[in-house]
């Protein structure tokens, strides 16, 4: 029988998405994806654990460069 390598587990607790979203976080590594609820504890693979951080520091990065596009009033892009 094949022997597989153990991941190192972590506990985590994904937050609502920045829009009060509750759908759960998505996304997959090396061709097996996950569905990982939110708001509350689970445990994950470290390397999904590490993915899950990237796509936040993501997701905020783009909120924070994009938000005076999105604005009400929007950005003037010409004068």
């Amino acid at each position: 029988m094949k022997e597989t390598k153990q991941s190192e587990k972590v506990t985590i607790v994904i937050k609502p998405a920045a829009n009060g979203d509750m759908s759960p976080w998505e996304g997959g590594i090396n061709g097996v994806f996950f569905r990982v609820p939110r708001c509350v504890a689970v445990e994950v693979p470290v390397e999904l654990y590490r993915l899950i951080e990237e796509s936040a520091a993501t997701e905020k990065k783009i909120t924070e460069d994009f938000s005076e596009y999105t604005a009400i009033a929007g950005k003037k892009l010409f004068d």
